[in-house]
């Protein structure tokens, strides 16, 4: 009795093990192509990078156990690393573009709370469609791309998606993300053209990527969306107990 819990622990941590591998690959692999579309890297840099990259995550297991400033120096020592790789005007774009999201990250944040604090109850959604309309809109086709493999990379942490899935996803996310694009872009469209063509566009995109998925991995994504919802729920509640 005591072999057969040893051997079935021993398979648990090996398909663990492995499962933590896959996922790891699968990150370091999409930061790669990720990093590929936006400068446009040689396949020596590309192998470069990913060693970079794999190393990185390699050390990922002791970074709970770093302080603050041994977390800052890790930090600026990868930066150093994919800088040497890089040419002087792929290191002056990857700047852009990190000030770029950073700017972005700060717009949404300040836009989540101005919701929050100043708009009118029913209209939090609306403000926010306008704003993420006006974003698309302004996005280059770089941008575009990277908010594509984000999208991608998202759902595979929750569904785990296969290397197949994940190129038949992006596409399709990249595809949603350029017809949103146009159409938040067409002067000839009213509010109301606009919203009609962008609800049936949501929907067309939701049941494109329901066809991509096998029937656990929808299972697995429902579940993950009613977590996330129940965690929305009980922090609305708190702020307004707190309220």
């Amino acid at each position: 009795m005591k072999n057969l819990i040893c051997l079935l622990l021993v398979a648990f941590l090996a398909t663990t093990t492995f499962a933590q591998r896959k996922g790891m690959t699968v990150k370091v692999d999409a930061a790669v192509e990720r990093m590929t579309n936006e400068l446009d890297l040689t396949p020596e840099q590309q192998v470069k990078i990913k060693a970079i990259y794999e190393n990185k995550v390699a050390a990922k297991k002791s970074r709970n156990a770093q302080t603050k400033e041994e977390y800052a120096t890790a930090r600026a020592d990868f930066d150093q690393q994919i800088k040497a790789v890089l040419t002087p005007e792929q290191s002056e774009k990857r700047n852009a573009l990190k000030a770029e999201h950073k700017t972005e990250m700060k717009e949404a944040r300040q836009a989540r709370k101005g919701v929050k604090g100043n708009n009118p109850k029913g209209k939090g959604h609306a403000h926010r469609g306008k704003k993420r309309g006006q974003k698309l809109a302004s996005m280059s086709p770089e941008m575009l791309e990277n908010r594509a493999v984000k999208s991608t990379e998202k759902l595979n942490k929750q569904v785990n998606l296969t290397e197949d899935q994940q190129v038949s996803i992006k596409a399709s996310y990249l595809a949603f993300y350029q017809r949103n694009q146009a159409i938040a872009s067409d002067t000839s469209l009213d509010a109301a053209a606009k919203k009609e063509s962008l609800t049936q566009l949501k929907a067309d995109h939701r049941a494109s990527i329901k066809t991509l998925l096998t029937e656990e991995q929808l299972a697995a994504r429902k579940a993950n969306k009613k977590v996330k919802k129940g965690k929305k729920g009980k922090k609305a509640k708190k702020e307004n107990v707190q309220h």
